[in-house]
């Protein structure tokens, strides 16, 4: 997991910063949606990082199965 090359595209999900993660495929190259990450603040510091990986889940988000 962590050779894997990975590329981050900021985002918001239900009013809370997130990230919308894409991994490269080591098939053809292409980076695809593989996971969002979502950051509850306060006071300026991350309290807690929420991470979704489900598949299933990631389409019904909305994001570009491919980075912008």
């Amino acid at each position: 997991m962590f050779e894997t090359p990975w590329r981050l595209r900021p985002a918001w999900f239900n009013g809370q910063l997130g990230f919308a993660c894409y991994r490269r495929d080591p098939a053809d190259g292409a980076f695809r949606l593989g996971a969002v990450n979502v950051l509850s603040l306060r006071d300026g510091l991350v309290t807690q990082l929420s991470s979704f990986i489900d598949p299933e889940l990631l389409p019904r988000l909305g994001l570009p199965a491919d980075p912008p």
